[in-house]
Formats: structure tokens, sequence, C-alpha cells
């Protein structure tokens, strides 16, 4: 809703244009003068402005052209009504800044046309702006004895300054130091008050200008002088010491007023300039912050794929790093892993030819009729059987436990029975467990824990054949036998979390206190060269981070080594019924 300002008595009370435009839709304020219609536009700008022509005061025309030298009230629409049509004010209204000139005669209708026609293409970033529109300060700097000073019948220009909607500030020359210079548009120094030095003046003024203590660089500086200052070199150095304009006190006050005018239209144009380049160089150093974040977008968003690219060959190198230790573990099971095959094998080939032998035996007696010697080769083959059907298990389960452990898909998560793929990593482990070295298992966490596979087949693996490997290197001195006590339970902590422990313990000589941290970094072994890939801690390490939990060691409560691994586990209770296994 367009917003409006009357300006005239005769508007509101003759003709009741307030009411016809607030019936139209339009919010509509009022006022009888022009100089409380500044005081208005002071507080607020409206849509657009409509005068009669014949106000107290400022008339219409005048009250354009003093709105005119602000920016804020470039683009606000100026109606002037005026009665008889007059082609010689109608000149000196569109040349002042007059939009349009409407007879107060004229029809309502064609009155509220020509109004929305202006408003038609106002921007609509001028309308209710607070504070856009700044009355001219004016300051005058005077004293008792000079000609612009107050009196009881008022001084002539200082009243033609008020009467034409200037805000005039009276101050005496000692105020000097304390002028509002944030406002002022103009100074007038009044050079006639008796012993002022006025060349001292200007030149106080011109200086605290130019420091900025008078506000804007583009302040006027205007001098009221006695004959004397206008006269030759007098007048020149009065201008060389940075006064802008020099007038006779005894000038005609409508020229004064003129002059007066013209110094405030400069400074208006300057400082509109100076804002309109703030305005251009803002926009430049926003429009450079674009291009340099857009830039930066683009290099982040390149480095983003650089990283992304990075972080999958990680993830590659990574899966095959895990890959390739579980290979290096099996390659040095190899060895252990096909003598368990060769005595079972061996075991198997050799009773064939026994049950082979006993069949012949068999078919020779039945050929005799021998039932005495039938039976007997017959028990002996089935005997046999028995023991062939013994070794082919124990091959069977080798091999099913090697397909365990080389499954490709242990990064994913599943649910794995603990105690099961223990077992299985100590069969795998036998040939060299079964070397003086007793195993003990302690099931008291439940069966069944959401994780990955290779959490037991890598972690827990590497864990106990780096146990076996120390035990079967010397062990301790005074220990007979070696030991591995693999146990599982449930933690609660103190964020009542609970967390899945495996805990392989051993009674070996223990990992030195300076070596703990350094055991889980890749390639770190304390095995003899072509022995070790330093591969497998670190592996471990791995697996372990990617389930959140943690891995550490220290010394077991009887000497030896204990390694603990934790990860969290889903509430469930402890089992109350311990499962049957047996591993080796």
């Amino acid at each position: 809703m367009s917003r409006l300002l009357l300006v005239g008595s005769d508007l509101t009370r003759t003709m009741g244009l307030d009411r016809a435009l607030a019936a139209c839709g339009f919010t509509v304020q009022t006022t009888e003068s022009a100089e409380s219609a500044l005081a208005l536009l002071d507080v607020r700008v409206p849509d657009l402005i409509l005068a009669d022509y014949r106000l107290p005061g400022l008339n219409g025309v005048q009250l354009a052209a003093q709105l005119r030298f602000s920016l804020a009230m470039r683009g606000v629409p100026f109606m002037l009504l005026v009665d008889p049509a007059d082609r010689a004010l109608e000149y000196e209204g569109l040349a002042t800044g007059v939009d349009a000139l409407v007879l107060k005669s004229a029809d309502m209708t064609l009155l509220v046309f020509r109004v929305r026609a202006l408003l038609r293409e106002t921007a609509e970033v001028q309308t209710s702006v607070a504070g856009a529109f700044r009355r001219p300060v004016v300051v005058v700097l005077t004293g008792p004895g000079g000609r612009l000073y107050e009196r009881e019948n008022g001084s002539a220009f200082i009243s033609i300054l008020r009467e034409n909607g200037n805000d005039v500030r009276e101050i005496t020359a000692g105020a000097i130091p304390t002028l509002p210079g944030e406002e002022t548009d103009c100074l007038i120094a009044d050079l006639t008050e008796p012993g002022a030095d006025a060349l001292a003046i200007c030149r106080l003024l011109d200086i605290a200008r130019q420091e900025g203590r008078l506000g804007s660089p583009s302040m006027r500086l205007m001098a009221v002088g006695g004959q004397e200052d206008m006269r030759g070199m007098r007048s020149a150095a009065l201008y060389a010491a940075g006064v802008d304009d020099l007038t006779a006190a005894e000038a005609d006050p409508l020229l004064f007023l003129s002059r007066v005018r013209a110094l405030l239209r400069r400074k208006m144009f300057l400082d509109q300039v100076r804002q309109v380049e703030s305005e251009r160089v803002a926009q430049e150093v926003a429009l450079e912050g674009v291009r340099a974040k857009a830039a930066l977008s683009g290099a982040l968003e390149a480095a983003n794929a650089e990283l992304a690219a990075a972080n999958r060959q990680l993830i590659e190198a990574q899966s095959r790093l895990v890959q390739s230790a579980k290979m290096a573990s099996l390659g040095e099971l190899v060895a252990g892993v096909a003598h368990e095959f060769n005595n079972p094998l061996a075991f198997v080939m050799s009773h064939k030819e026994t049950v082979l032998r006993c069949l012949a035996q068999a078919a020779q007696g039945l050929e005799e009729g021998n039932t005495g010697r039938v039976g007997k080769a017959l028990e002996k083959a089935s005997d046999r059987m028995k023991s062939c059907s013994t070794g082919l298990a124990r091959m069977r389960d080798l091999v099913t436990s090697l397909r365990r452990f080389s499954r490709l898909d242990e990064g994913h998560f599943t649910v794995v029975d603990i105690p099961e793929a223990i077992c299985t990593v100590l069969s795998l482990l036998g040939p060299k467990l079964e070397l003086g070295i007793e195993v003990v298992c302690d099931f008291q966490a439940p069966w069944e824990l959401h994780c990955q596979a290779g959490l037991i087949h890598q972690v827990v693996m590497n864990i106990i054949s780096n146990a076996a490997d120390a035990l079967l290197a010397g062990g301790v001195p005074g220990v007979s036998a070696g030991r591995i006590v693999v146990a599982t339970r449930l933690e609660v902590g103190h964020d009542r979390e609970q967390s899945y422990v495996i805990e392989v313990t051993d009674n070996g000589p223990g990992v030195p206190a300076g070596l703990r941290e350094r055991i889980f970094e890749p390639f770190f072994t304390t095995k003899p060269v072509g022995t070790g890939t330093g591969l497998g801690l670190a592996t471990a390490y791995g697996i372990v981070q990617a389930h959140h939990g943690t891995i550490r060691v220290d010394e077991a409560p009887g000497g030896g080594a204990r390694f603990v691994v934790r990860v969290p586990a889903e509430a469930q209770p402890v089992a109350t019924e311990m499962k049957d296994v047996s591993c080796v």
C-alpha cells in the first residue's frame, strides 16, 4: 500500500483530497506547511508528495527544490496543485523538481490516475526508508558584535535561511572546537565581529575540516565579511585560508540565500558522489569476495575430489594389506597344516591296503567255506574303515577351518559365534600349539557378537600365534610348559555401556614396556628377518578401530603378556549355561 504525503490545508479542508485518496486504497498523511513537511520527512520518506503551491513560508516550488537536494528524495514523485494555470509557474516548477502540475479544479478521478501514473515507476527501495531524508544543517559562527548575530528583531540572513527549510544553528566563536561536525553541511563564519581575526578563524576551520573534526570533508565554508574583506588581496587571502565563498554583510538577503543554496547543492552533490563511489567500492569488494569464494569453492571441490580418490585408494590399499597379512599368516601355517594333512592321509592310505587284504582274505574264505576266516577278515576291515573315517574327518575339519579363515567378506558386520570362531583359529594353529603349549578357554561372555569375522580370524589369530611363537622361542626360565588362556567376558563401564572383552594371556617372556606402543605400528616386528612381516598386529589394531574399540597389551598377573581387546556390545545377559566347547 503506497504512502502519500499531502502538504496544504486547502487540500484537506476544501477539496477533501485526503478522504478521496484514502478511499482509493492509499495511506495518506497530511500537514499544512512546508516546514512541518520537512520535519515529517526527517522521520519517514513517503512514496509520493502532493503539495499546494500556496503554502505559508516556502511555496510548493521552493519545497520541491529543497527536497531535490537529497539523494533519497530525488526518486520520490512530487505533484503540485495550482489554480489558476500559469505557464511561467509550470516552467519554473518543472525546472526546479516538480514532476507534475495539476489544476485544483481538475476532476478527482483524473487526479487519482495521475497519482497512480507517478507511482507506477517509483523504485520500491525508496518506500518507507526511515531517516533517509535530512534537512540541510547550516551552522552560523557569530558573536554579539557580528552582523549575523540574532538580535531582538532577528537577523535577516538567519531568518531567510530558516524560512527556506534549513536547520540553522547559531554558536559563538569560542565554541569552534565543539562544532556538531558530523551533521554540518555548511558553516557560515561571521567575520564582522569586532576584534575577530578573520584569517585565523578561517584557517582554523579549514584545518578542522581537513582533519575530519567537522564531519564530511565536503562541508562548505562561507564567510560573511565587511567591505574591507571584499577588496583585493584581503579577499584572496580569505579564499587561500580555506573559504569556499565570501559574501558582504550588506548583500541582499535573497542573493545571500542563493549563494548558500549553491554551496549546499555542491555539498550534497559531493556527498552523493562519495556515497555512490563507496557503494561501488563495496560492490567491487563484495564481487571480489564472491569470486574468491567461487575460486575457493572450486579449489575445495577439486581438493575434496582428490581427497575422496586418495581415500578410496587408501581403503583399497588397506583391504589389500589386510588380505596380504592374512595370506602371510596362512603361509606361516602352511607347513603345519601340510603336516596335519599328511598324518591322516598316510593313515588312510595305509589302512586302505589293509582293508583290501582283508577283503581278499574274506573272499578266499568264502571259496573255502571257512566262515570263521571270513568273519575275522571282515571285522578287521571294518575296524580299519572306522580309523579311515576318523582321518578323513580330521582333514575335513582342517579344510573347513581354512575356508572360514580365508573368507574375503570379513569386512562386513555379521553375527559371529565367538567360541566356534576361536576354536577354528586354535584348530589352524594346532601344529604349533601341540608342541608343548597348553591352551585353556574360559568363555564367560555371550556366545554371539555382532562384529566382523576378522575380529577373531585376524585379531585373535595374530595374538595367539605371537604368544605361541614367544613360548616356542625359549619361554621363561623356570617355567616347564607354555600356557595360553583365551577368555571372554562382558564389562559394564561408568556410562553403563557394555563392552565385549576378549583377553589372551600367556606365561611367556612378555612385551617390554618400551615396545608396547610400537608393536601396533605397521612393519614393526621383533622376529628375525624373514620370519615376520610386521603386519599382523597393525592389521589387528585397524580392525579393532573399525569396531570403535580398543586393544592394549600389558604384563599378565603371573608374568608374560596380556592382550585385551574391547569392543562395544549390545546389551544382553551373560550366558547362564556354558557352551560345551572343546577346541584343542
